[in-house]
């Protein structure tokens, strides 16, 4: 499986904000890592600080917000780190679209900072694979760019990760509220479920549905209040609230 070079991730970072590089060095039992390739990629990393692994990362119980970008230097430790893991932006993984678990969708989110590569000649490409999230989890991607030892990292797409990731169509948000003279009116219908809004909030609500796409389901809370706390410890309640 080649390996991208690490120069080429200094592009990406821009894009995906990340501080550091971990290798992901696990051998399936084929023997498809590379030693020699990976010690190479260590050998000319970019100005920034990489270290090797050889089981996937895990959080950083002090709570560090610098993100890394772990490369899976192999498809069986892309598919080994990732199996059953959500896919959140506490890392950026860069991986090779051989891995065939990832484009499945189950375990990415709409944060999610996944990079797909893959060679042509000499030129490595970089694409960006997320999803809407539960119930949406066909992955979407789009280009990030693409790096040559001549030409460097190259990219025509927008820095802003959620300008990138504004259309939302086929996500539906579930909008729970209660009336609210002079800012939002509501009513139930006739099978007690159903619900419809208007007023100021509902209006703002619509004029970001109709610049990011999502479909909105109105929610009217069943015992029509706020603020009451349940599922506390020792009661009856306690399983009430996941």
């Amino acid at each position: 499986m080649p390996i991208p070079p690490l120069d080429s991730l200094l592009g990406l970072s821009s894009l995906l904000a990340f501080q550091d590089v971990l290798l992901l060095m696990v051998e399936s039992p084929n023997g498809d890592l590379d030693l020699a390739a990976a010690s190479g990629a260590v050998a000319s990393a970019p100005p920034m600080p990489v270290r090797v692994l050889s089981q996937p990362p895990v959080l950083d119980p002090r709570g560090s917000t610098a993100r890394s970008a772990v490369v899976c230097l192999t498809s069986y430790g892309c598919e080994f780190a990732m199996k059953g893991r959500r896919l959140d932006s506490d890392f950026v993984w860069v991986v090779h679209n051989s891995s065939s678990n990832v484009r499945e969708g189950g375990n990415l989110r709409l944060d999610s900072r996944v990079v797909l590569f893959f060679q042509k000649g000499d030129t490595f490409f970089f694409d960006e694979l997320y999803s809407l999230g539960k119930g949406n989890a066909a992955a979407r991607s789009s280009p990030l760019g693409r790096w040559s030892s001549e030409e460097g990292f190259d990219s025509d797409t927008h820095s802003y990760i959620w300008t990138r990731r504004s259309d939302l169509t086929g996500m539906t948000l579930r909008y729970a509220t209660l009336a609210w003279k002079g800012l939002i009116e509501t009513k139930t219908a006739s099978d007690g479920k159903a619900a419809t809004s208007q007023g100021m909030f509902r209006d703002i609500l619509e004029d970001l549905r109709a610049m990011l796409g999502f479909s909105v389901e109105t929610i009217i809370p069943e015992d029509k209040q706020w603020g009451i706390q349940v599922g506390l410890p020792g009661t009856s309640d306690e399983q009430a609230v996941s």
